[in-house]
């Protein structure tokens, strides 16, 4: 019995060591200090198993600094332990967005959505990749959606704004950058002084 409560305390003192790290990564991380983070994820798998939580983070910091293919190879580990991960797929449907392959972003926000088709930032991802392939009105079909999930995307409001701008809707434009402006999304003001006088 004396053992078992000595092992249950040095596997409990081990555990909370390890997530240490990991807080410290996450805090770092909170702090716009990626490659920080990096270093305290780092130092976590290298003493333990991988596991979804660090590597995704680990590919969230290498995204933010503009590593994708690092941040790709994270997220495709995070898929191997949970093949019904979610955040990764949308993780690599941002950085396939990012790397201008808007095809393959498409392919993977809409598996994010088979999985869980109330994801607000799949169906923005879908509506921006679509933007960006000429497919217009799918994209606003997509980015409609993504409001109707998250009444505070300003994001969304903002990209479908522009869109609709592009659809000759001027009126129904300058509603989305008025939502966009009150949620203080950047370029929303600069989009009303221009198209909404």
């Amino acid at each position: 019995m004396k053992h078992l409560i000595l092992l249950t305390t040095l596997v409990s003192f081990l555990v909370g060591c390890g997530s240490e790290a990991t807080r410290k990564g996450d805090m770092l991380f909170e702090q716009g200090k990626f490659k920080e983070s990096i270093v305290a994820y780092n130092e976590y798998l290298s003493e333990h198993q991988a596991n979804v939580k660090t590597l995704y983070n680990r590919g969230r910091a290498y995204e933010e600094l503009g590593k994708y293919d690092l941040a790709l190879k994270d997220f495709e580990g995070v898929l191997k332990l949970d093949e019904f991960n979610t955040n990764a797929l949308l993780g690599m449907a941002n950085v396939s967005y990012s790397k201008g392959n808007y095809s393959l972003a498409l392919i993977q926000a809409g598996k994010a959505l088979k999985l869980n088709e109330n994801l607000s930032k799949a169906h923005f991802l879908e509506a921006r990749s679509r933007h960006q392939l000429g497919y217009f009105e799918g994209a606003l079909e997509s980015y409609s959606l993504a409001v109707k999930l998250d009444r505070n995307f300003g994001e969304a409001y903002l990209y479908r704004g522009a869109l609709k701008i592009q659809l000759n809707q001027g009126r129904k434009a300058c509603e989305d950058f008025r939502k966009a402006s009150n949620l203080k999304i950047e370029d929303a003001s600069g989009a009303l002084a221009k198209y909404c006088k």
